[in-house]
Formats: structure tokens, sequence, C-alpha cells
């Protein structure tokens, strides 16, 4: 696409699932909380980041939709499934086990959608291990 997205900060990083041993999950990571924070300030973030083709994948965007915000950075990888962290309870404590190769951990430099110079970068820092 031609457009460059030249309004908005531009949030790179993991967008992912915390999921509780009860069967819960929950749509996060630092990186999309912090974009759709900025969504809710009527800020339009672009959010760039890789989902997997799958259920969690189908329910970001879903999730981006419903709160109207951009898609265009949201990549789908047909190779990696969407992020997950698995939450346990230990001694009344929460023990987080990042679970690796997830869709966020290649996202594909390639089809990045052109963006502006001079616009905010906010990164995450799961999504920069690979």
């Amino acid at each position: 696409m031609s457009k460059t997205d030249d309004h908005g900060p531009v949030i790179f990083g993991e967008v992912l699932f915390d999921c509780f041993p009860d069967g819960a999950s929950v749509l996060g990571g630092a990186p999309f909380n912090v974009a759709w924070h900025l969504q809710a300030f009527g800020l339009a973030p672009l959010m760039i980041s890789s989902v997997g083709d799958d259920a969690l994948g189908a329910d970001v965007r879903d999730a981006m939709r419903n709160w109207q915000m951009n898609t265009r950075g949201l990549q789908t990888d047909r190779a990696h499934p969407t992020g997950s962290v698995a939450v346990e309870i230990v001694n009344d404590e929460p023990r987080y086990t990042i679970v690796d190769q997830r869709a966020y951990d290649h996202i594909d430099r390639t089809r990045l959608p052109p963006v502006a110079a001079a616009q905010l970068l906010y990164h995450g820092t799961l999504a920069l291990r690979n």
C-alpha cells in the first residue's frame, strides 16, 4: 500500500494471550496494551505485530476491529501460532512462562507498512528477541 500512516504513534511488538489454569485467557502484551489505551485516547496508533493463522489470531483481529484500531500493521503468520503466556499460580503468586517461537517472534520486515519518519515509536521487548 502506498498510504503512509503519518498521524498516530507506531507501536511495535507482541500481541499475546495470558492463559490461566482455569482455561480463561486475557488479550494483552505490553505493546498491545499501549496501543489499545492510545486508541481509547483517540490517538489512532498503528500496531505492528504478527498473529498466527489460528483462532487466537482471529480473536485479536476481531478485538482490534471492535475497538476501531488500525489493522494494517498486523501480519498473519501461517507457520507460527499467536503469542501466549502460560500463567500458573504457585503459593498464591503468579508464575509466567513466555512461550517461544510465536508469530510476533517472526514479524516480516518486508511486509511493514510505510510510516512517516517523525512519528513516535514505542516497542516491546519480546518481539525483538529474534
